[in-house]
């Protein structure tokens, strides 16, 4: 009986593990803005309605130049970004450049194709004024309208959220924000999770093989 409960116990801790390995998380380590999917649209901000990705402020086109070179892609986990690194931004109403930036952290993390993220401090800047403009409530306001592996560690995403300006000329102006790209997950090069009804069933065909060993042990006996 000993002998059964102890591969019994075995058994749950191997299936509960592979359980777990599909849980694990995987961070986003950057967003490199474009139209990942070529429907002709990409980021785009508005105030008050949400932005479609066609309209006059749109910025993060594929193949953008900052500076002379490609625009790098927003890395996550890594503070501050300054303006012209990610996107030059956009000219709001021909009164002048909006440069996105990101004012403190940019943070999430992909599992089981759903995308949570704990830190979007995106703003920019507007005539030499700095505008914070994450998500009302917190990071986990942001919209995910699309996410969609593109194999590897890359995913084609599409996100909204609504950020109120407070202070300023602005201040109370609901800033809706649209940004698509490709974002990249760290890791790679391990083997492939396990599903958790997969690992279910390894639970249940492994208990009843061991099952199976402990009787012809003890007909033995």
């Amino acid at each position: 009986m000993n002998c059964k409960k102890t591969l019994i116990g075995a058994a749950m801790t191997v299936a509960l593990g592979a359980g777990t390995t599909m849980a694990n998380a995987a961070a986003v380590v950057s967003m490199q803005l474009g139209d990942y999917n070529n429907d002709g649209l990409i980021s785009d901000f508005n105030f008050y309605t949400p932005p479609d990705g066609t309209g006059g402020n749109t910025f993060g086109a594929t193949g953008e130049q900052c500076g002379g070179s490609a625009c790098a892609p927003i890395a996550f986990d890594a503070g501050a970004i300054g303006t012209d690194v990610f996107t030059t931004g956009f000219d709001f109403g021909g009164t002048g450049t909006f440069a996105p930036n990101v004012y403190g952290n940019m943070s999430a993390d992909i599992s089981g194709g759903v995308l949570t993220a704990s830190a979007w401090d995106f703003g920019g800047v507007f005539g030499g004024v700095q505008f914070n403009l994450a998500p009302d409530g917190g990071a986990g306001n942001l919209v995910v309208e699309d996410l969609t592996s593109l194999g590897g560690n890359d995913y084609g995403v599409v996100v909204t959220w609504v950020g109120t300006v407070v202070g300023g000329a602005f201040d109370g102006y609901p800033a809706n924000w649209r940004l698509e790209g490709t974002m990249t997950v760290g890791g790679g090069g391990g083997p492939a999770p396990i599903p958790v009804p997969a690992a279910a069933w390894l639970f249940g065909s492994g208990l009843v093989g061991l099952v199976g060993v402990a009787r012809r042990r003890r007909k033995q006996a």
